[in-house]
Order: C-alpha cells, then structure tokens, then sequence
C-alpha cells in the first residue's frame, strides 16, 4: 500500500520542527542554569560549613592546632575512625587548602600532617567550637543528667 505523500512531508516536518524546538529549549534551560550559577554567590557561613563539615574535620583541624602530627598520631586521638575515613578527610582537607601533607622519601614513608596559614586561620572558629561543647557539656548534660 502506498502511502500519502503529502502527509508523510508534514509528519517528518513535524517531527524536524519538534525536534528543533525541544534543542532550543535544551539550550535556553541550560543557559538559564548557567546564569543561575553564574549569579549565586554562596553564604560565607556555607561556605565554611562546607570546608569543616563532616563529623571529623573539626577534629582533624583541632589536633593539628598545636602541632605537626603523622597519620598514626592522629588516628589514635580519633579511636572510633576508620583509615579510610581519615585518610579521605585528609585528602578534603589538604584540596581545600587547609592542611599540608608532606611525604618524606624514607623507609617505613613518614608523613607529616599541619596547617597550613589559611587552616591556622581557623584557630578562632575550632577554639569557639571547643569552647561551645565544653559550656554545653557542663549545663545541657548536666541537666539531663539530674
């Protein structure tokens, strides 16, 4: 059976219009994506929250305050962390500038771990922490307690 020509045009016009209207659309979605991201500017507050955050920066950035300590040091003031886990922090932590590792070419490799002057910088805001919990410790706890 033959078809109609005519409406087999229309059809496959139809479909090459529908299909430049949904890349046109694409297009306008991701650049209006674009605009947004280009025009949000991130609340200070998130954006440290965003570096600290996780259940074990804050105390990664707490135990590097005073000193340099290796990997070893530091996952025995933090008994209940895994390796992993530690190691990942770390990882965060030294991509967001806040920590330097330094490897030394040693047999067993020895690595350092310290702040660096942006995560000495953070000193004020981990003291505040320490300080919040130690309050919060004595009369919220206190309170449950009795």
């Amino acid at each position: 059976m033959i078809g109609n020509k005519c409406s087999d045009k229309k059809s496959a016009k139809k479909t090459i219009d529908d299909k430049k209207i949904k890349e046109t659309k694409d297009r306008q979605d991701l650049e209006e994506q674009e605009m947004q991201v280009r025009e949000y500017i991130p609340c200070p507050v998130e954006v440290t929250l965003s570096i600290i955050s996780g259940k074990w920066k804050g105390i990664i950035l707490y135990r590097l305050l005073d000193k340099t300590m290796r990997f070893n040091e530091l996952k025995k003031t933090m008994p209940n962390i895994t390796c992993r886990t530690l190691t990942l922090q770390l990882r965060q932590l030294e991509e967001d500038g806040i920590i330097k590792r330094t490897v030394f070419p040693q047999v067993p490799p020895r690595v350092d771990y310290e702040l660096t002057p942006l995560g000495k910088s953070m000193s004020p805001i981990i003291q505040s922490i320490r300080s919040w919990g130690i309050d919060y410790q004595k009369n919220v706890l206190h309170q449950m307690v009795n």
